[in-house]
């Protein structure tokens, strides 16, 4: 059908047909089935196995004629998706009498997983689409994972490409192997060639990068030609054979990886004088083209402008290239792995360049510094050392429910001893509760075999610090210090937060509104207020996330999906704690026994509040009684400081709060 399209007498005479209702080698690129669709033919996406035969519905509905590449699953199928933690299902159909899958290989109830991977439809939830392999996700080296399918369907679009397998698995970044059809191919080995190929095909890659998280972005540097002596392996029907073609093409995969680590390539052209006010807009135009071009602030974090750990790389490539071109191979050497996230604006980065060049930087300077280094908003670690002078026992941080080390950052401001921090990637096994505190626990240990252990809550996560807390002392190891920052678990306990509790439904609307709470958060804290960027920004994020529409910040938009997860995970577990008794006092009984649950830990216990912080999502006629947050109803002793003039990310930065958490350290 792609051939058939890019022919004008074929698809002059493709028009005349009233539909098509099956096809098959592969999936057909977006553009081209609405293409065909605009064109007046009814395309029907259908789906089966061999172990399923078809399970999608053949008569579509008439309004979803226009979601041509999405499914119906039969009426007479009983289909379960089975989350996966990123926004894509495993398909699973479960037997029943009329329908038997000829393989039975789940372990709970009769029925067959097939490994193919399928997104919901944003508004039309009967409607699913199917997007990959399980085995064929790449999870990278930040632990970010990728579905290659999406991509290389989209790149296939293209009438100069005839495959395109996306590649990346265990390394930071991905790339594409490109197999160019008959007439177009190229000497591969000749790199002015490739370059102009590279730019020839740019707007299709573009638009596969539209449709793919940032941390999954193709840069020119990552396309891999196809030799035309080395094709492709395929498979019988004709698509290509991922790993096979993988194999094949690995010794020139690792040298492309290997020869981007060592330098980036087509740079814009540095400066000839290393003063700021020639090096901050060729920063910025640098960091316009590691990011599709986008307009960037010089005194603004680059990570609040959507960089990640991959254009963050990609960037400092360019810088350390851009130096080595002006004979300053010495000053590439000393640029340190992780600058942008101890130099986070273009205008630290343009002083730090100037005093580098000059020779003005001291040797301190120059080191890495051991606490920036780890900023970025994601790393590979679970564990991350944040702050490793002092001795003693380290602290560890849990984070809000964002799950990242950001939050924690300007703790470190006034802290003075070990710090460490928990971070959560989008391959944490976030739910069941019970396996999430579990995982968490496993991973301290694994960098820290035995006690005392010193542990702190941000937000969020207060209840999961308490879980943590009691399966090491249940391991027989010593909690010494357990803390919560601007949130108590007893909070959980509010009459409206068991309301939600009580109904499933009630507590996926409540998951579903984070986004939108975490943003009122914001507003409430002096450091930002609703007229503030960091407030304006969050809010369409949180909009875009509702709507399922795309972000150009999509680290953030990717965070208020770990929000939800989160809660979600959350609240399900605390409504295990509800056992309806006698009528009116189901409320007390679910208090009480949060309560019993929390008091049961051992160590002993801190709360923080901020004036402005959680305390401001509470009604006002309860905040007087709630004003700890529920410390003071605890039937455990409770320090409980109250810390005036500060919001819900203003108290991290509090040197207040670094003071008194260092009192509980023994």
């Amino acid at each position: 059908m792609v051939t058939w399209y890019n022919s004008p007498d074929a698809f002059a005479y493709v028009k005349t047909l009233h539909s098509i209702r099956i096809w098959g080698g592969g999936p057909l690129p977006k553009r081209i089935g609405d293409g065909y669709v605009d064109a007046g033919l009814r395309l029907l996406t259908v789906y089966g196995t061999t172990e399923t035969s078809f399970i999608a519905a053949l008569c579509p509905y008439e309004e979803d004629a226009k979601d041509w590449a999405w499914f119906r699953v039969a009426d007479q199928v009983n289909a379960r998706w089975d989350p996966q933690g990123d926004g894509t299902f495993e398909c699973q159909i479960l037997a029943t009498e009329t329908h038997l899958p000829s393989v039975l290989n789940l372990s709970d109830v009769q029925g067959y997983a097939t490994s193919d991977l399928c997104v919901n439809h944003p508004t039309k939830k009967h409607l699913w689409r199917i997007v990959g392999r399980l085995d064929d996700n790449l999870i990278h080296t930040s632990g970010e994972k990728t579905v290659p399918a999406p991509m290389e369907n989209l790149i296939m679009s293209s009438p100069l490409i005839k495959a395109a397998v996306v590649f990346g698995h265990e390394r930071l970044q991905t790339g594409v192997l490109l197999e160019m059809v008959p007439g177009s191919e190229i000497d591969v080995q000749n790199e002015a060639r490739v370059a102009e190929l590279r730019n020839e095909i740019w707007p299709v890659i573009e638009e596969a990068n539209a449709i793919a998280p940032g941390f999954s972005r193709l840069f020119k540097e990552m396309i891999l030609f196809a030799s035309a002596d080395k094709p492709l392996p395929r498979a019988g029907k004709g698509t290509v054979l991922r790993k096979a073609a993988l194999s094949l093409y690995a010794p020139e995969i690792d040298a492309l990886y290997k020869r981007v680590e060592e330098h980036a390539v087509d740079i814009i052209e540095a400066p000839t004088v290393w003063k700021v006010e020639y090096i901050r807009p060729w920063l910025l135009e640098v960091a316009a083209s590691v990011c599709s071009f986008m307009a960037f602030s010089p005194r603004t974090d680059l990570r609040q402008q959507g960089f990640d750990s991959l254009t963050a790389t990609i960037f400092r490539l360019h810088i350390t290239k851009g130096l080595r071109s002006r004979k300053l191979g010495k000053e590439a050497k000393a640029i340190p792995q992780h600058l942008v996230y101890s130099r986070p604006t273009i205008e630290e980065l343009s002083i730090f360049l100037e005093s580098l060049v000059a020779g003005t930087l001291s040797q301190t300077e120059l080191q890495i510094n051991p606490v920036a280094e780890y900023i970025a908003p994601m790393t590979s670690d679970t564990v991350v050392e944040l702050r490793t002078e002092g001795d003693g026992v380290p602290l560890i941080l849990f984070p809000g429910i964002r799950g990242t080390l950001d939050s924690l950052r300007t703790l470190r401001a006034h802290f003075r001893g070990t710090m460490w921090g928990i971070q959560i990637h989008d391959s944490t096994p976030i739910a069941p509760f019970a396996t999430f505190a579990a995982f968490l626990t496993e991973k301290i240990r694994e960098k820290r075999p035995h006690g005392p252990y010193r542990l702190a809550s941000y937000s969020g996560s207060s209840v999961l610090v308490v879980a943590v807390a009691k399966a090491l002392e249940e391991s027989g190891e010593e909690v010494t210090q357990l803390s919560f920052i601007d949130q108590f678990p007893l909070y959980w306990t509010l009459e409206s937060t068991y309301e939600a509790l009580r109904d499933e439904e009630k507590r996926r609307t409540w998951a579903a509104d984070v986004p939108n709470l975490s943003v009122e958060l914001v507003a409430h804290d002096p450091l930002y207020g609703p007229e503030s960027d960091r407030y304006k920004e969050l809010k369409a994020i949180a909009a875009a996330s509702a709507t399922g529409q795309p972000h150009e910040n999509e680290f953030e938009l990717n965070r208020m999906v770990i929000r939800q997860r989160l809660v979600t995970s959350l609240l399900d577990f605390l409504a295990t704690f509800i056992a309806p008794t006698s009528a009116g006092s189901e409320l007390a009984e679910y208090a009480d026994a949060v309560n019993r649950w929390l008091s049961s830990v051992k160590a002993p216990l801190s709360a923080f509040t901020a004036e402005f912080g959680i305390v401001a999502s509470i009604p006002e006629e309860l905040r007087g009684e709630w004003g700890d947050l529920g410390a003071s109803r605890c039937f455990k002793p409770v320090n409980h400081h109250f810390l005036d003039g500060v919001g819900h990310s203003g108290i991290m930065g509090d040197k207040r709060l670094s003071e008194l958490l260092q009192q509980y350290a023994s």
